[in-house]
């Protein structure tokens, strides 16, 4: 018995060798062995399967996060919107009381013309007369008409042929505003300097001027109506004696215009205006 037991020990033994150098022999094609490609079949299901349980947790996962980002981008927008509703509310009510005392002491804005919507044909960057074309159908508009976008200040029109018109800048070098300082009221004129937007003039140097004060038509140079922006303060200097050098940023980016709002009134009545000396 127990020589049986050690003959069919050895055979067990002889024949397991046999498979384990036979599936070491490797396949005249793709060199692999019948032991990697035994494995191979083995191993390749679960880690395909344990591969697609990581992607479906990674995925979820990111969803889950990219879900919690929108959630909180969502309660930010909606207490700007809130805030804004509010602030919205407040100004119709400061508008009425403006518009009633207005009423009752009888005065009117200076300038009450339509603003019609015209395309932008061409703008004129190159030379130092800075220029753009517009096409406005249906009316010819009127020589010294305020050009502007939700933005600010474009410039006038200087000349008109039919729906065609040509428009000055402001910042052409020829061009120039009556303005002031937003925050202190404080009144100077600007004017155009070319590719380097345009400069206020004429602000004492006892005057507060600082970098980022928004600049808005003051109203008194008989073109263009009060409180449009024109720029901002990008740099404030010591330019004479007596006033600030100052440069200021179009508040338009006349790159991106494809359309603009024309005034179509005037500033100041026609004989008025002849004889104003303002107008730059």
């Amino acid at each position: 018995m127990k020589k049986r037991w050690t003959t069919l020990v050895f055979l067990g033994l002889l024949l397991a060798q046999l498979v384990l150098l036979s599936s070491q022999v490797r396949h005249p094609e793709t060199g692999s062995t019948q032991l990697e490609r035994t494995a191979l079949r083995a191993i390749a299901p679960p880690a395909r399967l344990f591969s697609g349980l990581l992607g479906v947790g990674s995925s979820l996962s990111e969803n889950f996060r990219s879900r919690s980002r929108l959630q909180s981008e969502v309660q930010v927008l909606e207490a700007q919107l809130q805030t804004l509703q509010m602030e919205y509310a407040r100004l119709r009510s400061l508008e009425g009381q403006v518009e009633r005392l207005s009423n009752a002491l009888g005065y009117k804005a200076p300038f009450d013309g339509q603003l019609r919507l015209a395309d932008v044909v061409y703008v004129d960057h190159s030379s130092w007369l800075q220029t753009l074309f517009l096409f406005l159908p249906g009316r010819q508009a009127s020589e010294s008409s305020p050009v502007t976008a939700p933005e600010g200040l474009v410039g006038r029109v200087i000349l008109s042929e039919g729906p065609y018109s040509k428009v000055q800048l402001i910042t052409d070098r020829a061009s120039g505003i009556g303005a002031m300082i937003e925050r202190t009221r404080r009144q100077g004129i600007a004017r155009g300097a070319g590719r380097s937007g345009l400069s206020l003039e004429y602000v004492p140097l006892q005057a507060d001027v600082q970098v980022g004060d928004r600049v808005l038509t003051s109203g008194t140079d008989g073109l263009y109506p009060r409180g449009v922006p024109i720029g901002f303060v990008v740099e404030v200097g010591p330019g004479t004696e007596l006033f600030h050098s100052i440069r200021l940023a179009p508040a338009v980016d006349f790159g991106m215009l494809d359309q603009v709002f024309v005034a179509m009134g005037d500033a100041l009545p026609g004989k008025a205006a002849a004889i104003t000396s303002a107008s730059p």
